[in-house]
């Protein structure tokens, strides 16, 4: 394979993506991973050719900076296969048969990069144990090749995972196992069950459980390919009726966003002064239905609970 960067134009792209997703967690109040940390660390101390791999497998899951990998000639044999077919955002369910159980469930986003040597990155989140540092999110590498796929994680505090799977005909499941190995959690292993999530993306309508007569009306688009720690930005507007305060409202830079099943939108209305709408709930696999458990007003004369919502697509 060929880099179409340098090994430093490589390691400085990498440096900018960890640097974009700390103000993007400032901005929530919280601070970087731990994960990532220990990535970035660990990047430093290699040689630069390894770095170079690294960051280019990351910027490929993440899809940032331009940094490419230009994978070598595929072969036009009847033994090739489409590299798409697992590429978006899945939740993984596990359940571990022997050794302690460190994660029930992991979501986020697998990328099936393609190429003769059938790369994929992955970046999941979820729950983890002490063992792994009380993470929200592990960073993948590996291999897809028609149904079946292999993923590595990036060791994190000297624990390493294997995930060992396939898929069905429509790409929409998969079932495998998975292991643990290191210092603390050695020998774990157990089963994996996996759903992949169709885009947030359409026109979304429904009324407020609360209130028949408040309306709702979302025109909203999920990004393709998510951000380094598995998360997928939305954009989007939204037609409120039947409410005193506003009419309509946008969803501000990164604050919508998809992670599996869970979806948090903020708004921002059009009262003046502006205030916020922020929606949190869920999506069925098939993304046809919305459900909102919360919706949440900020600021402006309407402050308080709208209570929830169901809301269903009626076009893509």
């Amino acid at each position: 394979m060929l880099l179409e960067r340098s090994c430093d134009g490589l390691r400085r792209s990498l440096h900018g993506e960890i640097r974009m997703m700390r103000r993007i967690y400032l901005r929530n109040n919280t601070s970087l991973p731990n994960s990532v940390q220990a990535f970035h660390r660990g990047l430093r101390s290699q040689p630069k050719w390894v770095g170079a791999l690294a960051a280019a497998l990351f910027l490929l899951t993440i899809g940032g900076c331009d940094a490419k990998i230009i994978p070598t000639p595929i072969p036009t044999s009847s033994t090739q296969y489409a590299f798409s077919n697992f590429t978006g955002n899945w939740v993984l369910q596990f359940t571990a048969t022997s050794g302690a159980t460190e994660f029930t469930q992991l979501s986020g986003f697998i990328n099936d990069v393609g190429g003769s040597q059938h790369w994929a990155t992955a970046a999941l989140q979820g729950t983890l144990s002490d063992c792994l540092a009380s993470q929200s999110f592990i960073p993948w590498y590996g291999n897809i090749n028609s149904d079946s796929m292999k993923l590595y994680s990036f060791l994190i505090t000297g624990e390493a995972l294997t995930i060992t799977a396939n898929a069905n005909s429509t790409f929409t499941q998969l079932t495998g196992t998975y292991t643990l190995g290191g210092p603390c959690a050695d020998g774990a292993t157990g089963n994996v069950v996996g759903t992949r999530y169709a885009s947030l993306t359409g026109t979304y309508s429904g009324s407020l459980s609360s209130n028949a007569g408040q309306n709702l009306q979302l025109d909203l688009k999920q990004n393709t390919v998510a951000t380094g720690n598995g998360t997928f930005f939305v954009t989007g507007t939204a037609k409120l009726q039947g409410f005193n305060c506003f009419t309509s409202a946008t969803i501000a830079s990164y604050a919508g966003t998809v992670v599996g099943s869970d979806v948090q939108l903020q708004f921002t209305t059009n009262e003046s002064p502006s205030s916020t709408l922020t929606l949190s709930g869920s999506i069925d696999p098939t993304a046809d239905t919305l459900t909102a458990n919360s919706i949440q007003v900020g600021g402006g004369q309407c402050s308080g609970s709208l209570g929830g919502a169901s809301l269903t697509r009626q076009s893509k």
